[in-house]
């Protein structure tokens, strides 16, 4: 089978027909099109790919893994290094030994989403998992009052870290 063909779309727009969606995922971004019931084009909607909404949950999902594997030996330190992590998959930050001082975060390797669902639906998954990460419920509260992808989706949001810090957050990620 010739690979071109599986990564070719074709989309007539010129005449609608039947309620329809069209998606797809192109350079880290889903978009999505078509018409509604009426016939009427509906709006362009860009958001995150399917491939990296699912990095976000991973990395979401292994923090608290990492948290519970290292809670039993220092608390202190495990809960520190996921407030890290979260920190880091929440917020804006510039990228270390480089000349240009590029940024990187949630924004800025986003900012061509139109719509907030997948920040929403990040949002919703940070909080069940650590409601059944066994931390303490206010421990939780105020992870959650101070980590977002909502509020983080912000070019003016950008926090600094450690040269250190990075090492420390990614390892388990890899």
């Amino acid at each position: 089978m010739n690979e071109d063909a599986d990564k070719t779309q074709l989309f007539d727009l010129r005449r609608p027909g039947n309620p329809s969606t069209h998606n797809f995922d192109y350079l880290g971004y889903k978009f999505s099109f078509g018409f509604d019931s009426t016939s009427k084009p509906m709006p362009l909607k860009v958001k995150m790919s399917t491939r990296k909404f699912a990095r976000y949950k991973s990395r979401i999902d292994l923090a608290s893994a990492l948290y519970l594997k290292t809670a039993s030996k220092n608390k202190k330190t495990a809960r520190s290094l996921l407030r890290k992590r979260l920190r880091f998959l929440t917020s804006n930050f510039r990228l270390i030994n480089n000349k240009k001082n590029i940024l990187a975060g949630i924004y800025y390797g986003n900012s061509l989403i139109n719509s907030q669902d997948d920040l929403y639906e990040l949002d919703s998954h940070l909080k069940n998992i650590l409601s059944n990460s066994g931390l303490p419920q206010n421990v939780v509260e105020k992870i959650l009052s101070s980590y977002s992808f909502v509020a983080g989706f912000s070019p003016h949001s950008v926090v600094k870290f450690k040269s250190s810090d990075y090492k420390d957050i990614k390892k388990g990620w890899i």
